[in-house]
């Protein structure tokens, strides 16, 4: 950082403080004059003149640079100068927040419309981070000391030196990268907690070591002896998205070296959800859009430094089966000795590094077409060497001990030593909850973690609770909605000439957007999207909205009452955002439902999908919508904005005056700066017990099956065979030897309690103890479906069966679900593509979402206007007017709120047209024309509605 920077930086520093401490007391009208700048601007000049190197000639040109770049707002008047901060202008203008629509555009009719904030807490504080202050050469003689492999010391050398960049690293990078290395020697399994905060690197102190050891074995291999040496397991997939396309970029600084030694490259492969059966198959696949000519990649981002662009599989490449992806915008590629793209070429190849789910791990043990990428059977030339761990403070709970069952019953199968690396977020006795995920013993487990002595103080960042004003009768989610549009707007311009933004770097462009419903995340992303004057499709809404959103109606004026109060953003417009009508941010969502993280929107609406591990340098500025549920979740949330240390980020959380809400507010101060506990994992919970006791029996049949009859035991158990039932006949006869083959009984006992890590007595339970005891119901079960290919005594018609759920009354489809014996299938009205996909819903979440009366938008995500409901009992006695608007427009479509027979008339007698769809929607539109008397329109009680129903309803 040169002299001139960091004069501008401490300045604002000094400034921003000065202003917190009427902010941190409510008082947001405050300001400084010119003198008091300079007063605050001159010992920071001089402090620093004293070093050298500063270029500015006195106060007042630090002043103009900080309003250069946005940093100082000018909000004097003719009469007095006056100057605030970016940050106490942006507090204000929060703090002034008014519920405006077009109605109230005009000099005066802001003041009818409703306030928004009644209140507000904020913090101003410093960012902390480790110190990193040992220097590459340092790190190099260290690791080098660790291990005795020359090649993986020479990989090393090479990631160090960083392309001309030398690492710095802090102690526990270090000390963490010098105990994996370390580990490759000892031929015993261990574990290592690599514990530290969001964005200090603890990614980093995993594929230092990690990737020198696989280069070290390709050159020590032959060319065609492939084998996954790193598993590196994610509990969600947009997790896996943002690492994947991270440790690539770190793997090319080795081709250079590997090339020289006449080596292939690292090569790295995808295996989850969004991963495609063939080439063929990518454009229909989730994950994958159709885009110039090919087919856009939303997990890999283009390799190019600074590059947007999107990567693109050709049309003509997939069908030469070429595996090549092609940047839109600078042309950079990534080719098939590089990344491996699809399932089909991953049952043949395997890729030296292999990004996959829990969720994968799971279902696919067992099948003998995949199973060698996790280091199981014939087919394997290798078992795993280490496996990574990502965002370990996420498997807490019961979902965690099915993790770590899962971890038991995978080292079964591998029978190899392997290196378990874990990256989270701070713990409370880490060791000891890492020890118990992975199954090994503490003495075998080490966190590492930075000392609080090696911390350092730098930059700053914002942090403001919000109280919704409960006196205006506003609904907390408009409060929620007008926050991201002003706070989209006091971020820096996308269009601004400087890539950096306007103040470059020190503020964000991009906004994320958390909530904790599904039904919520899609009433925040339509009515984003209508506030920003867009339609539901995400284009700009001419017919409904050609003045532009509701961010025009804040475009300056020459009323100073209305700058006074915070209806003008004149500071948005000296940021770079226009307030025109084309001034209309671009609105993304993510969620499981959704393909990813579009790179180009301004403000993206995300569920927990997105709050961990996901890296974007832009977003500057995080909204929560009410009270976080979990501590360790509301700080990955946080987390994702200020990913560049030099960043001042915003964190803004918009509560109610009620329950939770209320408590978070009168406690802001911890729910900012929060403890966070010591993570549960019940691996003794019966429950959970038997559920996997029922997997590990799936892997037991899988490798009794071997390699014989190529299929899954997973999917054997689903349904009915066709062309598989010969598999399934083998397998019903294994099951049988089981059930009446003492020693066979034995092998399967010792089986489980070595997979399951439980003794005798608690193997005893699971095979016979009710409920759902293995040898009395569990494999009887299966035994009766197998043989019979699940016919019904007296019936046509097969049992009934899940699609990919084996067994579906004693283990969940879905590692991470409940066992609810009662699911409750939604049959949704079709889309306007035609399409009417159902869904099982456990029967409390069902009975929650979907009570009578209740309008959801759980599903509606294709369309503002999709919502379901199922209708209550109507009373028929009950009659209910709706008056009719003067009919200035041909046609008009009206929304209603009540239920019951509808009278809707019209003193000039207007005509209802209506029509009941086959879709079970209702939908009416009006057409004026006289009539000497009203149409009454009746509604059925049994009749399911999907119509336009207000937010609040």
């Amino acid at each position: 950082m040169n002299s001139d920077e960091l004069v501008i930086l401490k300045s604002l520093d000094r400034i921003e403080q000065h202003e917190s401490r009427l902010l941190t007391w409510g008082l947001v009208d405050g300001f400084l004059t010119r003198d008091d700048l300079y007063h605050v601007i001159v010992p920071v000049l001089d402090e620093v003149s004293r070093t050298g190197g500063v270029t500015f000639f006195d106060a007042h040109e630090v002043a103009e640079k900080l309003r250069e770049r946005a940093l100082l707002i000018d909000v004097g008047t003719e009469e007095e100068e006056r100057f605030r901060s970016r940050m106490a202008e942006t507090v204000r203008l929060f703090f002034r927040l008014r519920q405006l629509f077009p109605q109230h555009a005009g000099p005066t009719a802001w003041q009818m419309a409703p306030t928004l904030v009644a209140d507000f807490r904020f913090i101003w504080r410093r960012r902390r981070y480790p110190k990193r202050h040992i220097s590459a050469h340092d790190v190099r003689q260290r690791l080098e000391n660790a291990t005795p492999d020359a090649m993986a010391r020479d990989a090393l050398s090479v990631l160090i030196a960083n392309e001309g960049n030398p690492l710095e690293l802090a102690s526990f990078q270090l000390d963490a990268a010098e105990r994996i290395l370390a580990g490759f020697a000892q031929h015993r399994p261990i574990g290592t907690l690599v514990s530290a905060g969001t964005g200090s690197g603890k990614t980093l102190a995993f594929y230092l070591p990690s990737l020198s050891r696989i280069a070290s074995h390709i050159r020590r291999d032959r060319s065609d002896f492939q084998w996954v040496k790193a598993l590196a397991l994610y509990p969600r997939n947009e997790l896996l998205k943002d690492q994947f396309a991270e440790v690539y970029s770190q793997a090319r600084k080795l081709d250079a070296g590997l090339r020289e030694k006449g080596c292939r490259k690292i090569l790295i492969g995808t295996f989850f959800g969004p991963t495609p059966q063939d080439a063929e198959k990518a454009a229909s696949q989730t994950g994958w859009r159709p885009r110039n000519g090919g087919v856009a990649c939303d997990y890999l981002r283009c390799p190019s430094e600074n590059c947007q662009g999107e990567m693109i599989w050709h049309d003509a490449d997939r069908k030469a089966k070429t595996e090549r992806l092609v940047c839109d915008t600078c042309g950079s590629k990534i080719e098939s000795d590089e990344v491996i793209l699809t399932r089909e070429r991953l049952a043949r190849e395997c890729p030296d590094i292999l990004f996959t789910t829990t969720e994968m791990l799971n279902q696919r043990i067992g099948d003998s077409a995949m199973r060698h990428l996790f280091g199981l059977g014939d087919r394997c030339a290798r078992p795993v060497e280490m496996m990574l761990l990502d965002e370990v403070h996420t498997y807490s709970g019961t979902s965690g001990a099915q993790v770590a069952y899962l971890l038991r019953r995978w080292r079964k199968l591998l029978n190899r030593p392997v290196s378990f690396v874990g990256l989270s977020a701070t713990l409370a006795d880490g060791e000891r909850f890492f020890a118990r995920l992975t199954g090994l013993s503490e003495q075998q487990t080490r966190e590492i973690a930075p000392r609080a002595s090696e911390m350092i103080a730098e930059g700053a960042e914002y942090l403001l609770a919000l109280r919704g004003d409960p006196v205006s009768r506003t609904a907390l989610m408009s409060t929620t909605i007008q926050s991201a549009m002003l706070m989209s707007r006091m971020l820096d311009s996308p269009d601004h000439i400087d890539a950096k933004g306007i103040s470059t770097g020190l503020w964000g462009e991009r906004l994320f957007m958390f909530a904790d419903n599904l039904d919520v995340i899609n009433r925040l992303y339509f009515s984003m999207l209508d506030a920003e004057g867009r339609a539901s499709n995400g284009s700009p809404d001419m017919r409904r909205h050609p003045n532009g959103g509701l961010a025009t109606l804040r475009l300056p004026n020459a009323n100073p009452q209305r700058k006074l109060h915070g209806q003008d953003w004149q500071a948005a417009v000296d940021i770079g955002h226009s307030l025109q009508p084309e001034d209309r941010k671009s609105i993304g969502r993510v969620m499981s439902m959704d393909p990813g993280v579009d790179n180009g929107r301004d403000i993206i609406v995300a569920t927990a999908s997105l709050e961990v591990g996901y890296n974007d340098p832009l977003v500057g500025a995080v909204i929560q919508h009410k009270a976080p549920k979990d501590v360790a979740q509301f700080l990955q949330r946080k987390g994702r904005a200020g990913r560049p240390r030099r960043m001042r980020p915003w964190t803004v959380v918009i509560l109610s005056d009620y329950g939770r809400d209320r408590l978070a507010y009168q406690s802001y101060d911890l729910m900012f700066d929060p403890e966070v506990p010591a993570r549960t994992l019940p691996v003794a919970n019966r429950y959970v017990e038997r559920m996997q006791a029922v997997y590990a029996t799936l892997d037991y049949l899988s490798i009794g099956l071997g390699n014989q009859k190529w299929g899954s035991v997973w999917r054997d158990l689903c349904r009915p065979g066709n062309g598989n039932r010969d598999r399934q006949m083998k397998l019903a006869g294994l099951v049988r030897t089981i059930l009446t083959d003492a020693e066979e009984l034995e092998r399967f006992s010792l089986h489980l309690e070595k997979a399951l890590k439980l003794d005798r007595t608690e193997i005893e339970m699971v095979l016979w103890d009710h409920p759902r005891p293995l040898l009395t119901e569990v494999l009887p079960t299966a035994l009766r479906r197998l043989e019979t290919n699940w016919a019904r005594q007296g019936s046509e018609e097969p049992e009934p069966f899940v699609n990919n759920s084996p067994l579906p009354e004693f283990v969940p489809a879905n590692l991470f679900s409940d066992l609810n014996l009662p699911e409750v299938e939604i049959r949704l009205a079709q889309n306007r593509q035609g399409k009417s996909d159902p869904v099982m819903m456990p029967i409390a979440q069902a009975m929650r979402e979907y009570a009578p009366g209740r309008v959801s938008r759980r599903y509606g995500i294709s369309h503002a206007l999709d919502r379901h409901w199922i209708c209550p009992d109507l009373d028929q006695n009950a009659i209910q007017f709706v008056e009719l608007d003067p009919p200035e427009a041909q046609r008009r479509h009206y929304d209603l709120d009540r239920l019951g027979i509808w009278h809707i008339r019209n003193e000039a007698g207007n005509t209802v047209v209506c029509r009941c769809s086959d879709r079970e929607s209702f939908m009416f539109s009006v057409r004026t024309r006289a009539l000497p008397t009203p149409r009454t329109l009746g509604c059925g009680g049994g009749l399911r509605l999907s119509f336009g129903m207000p937010d609040w309803f």
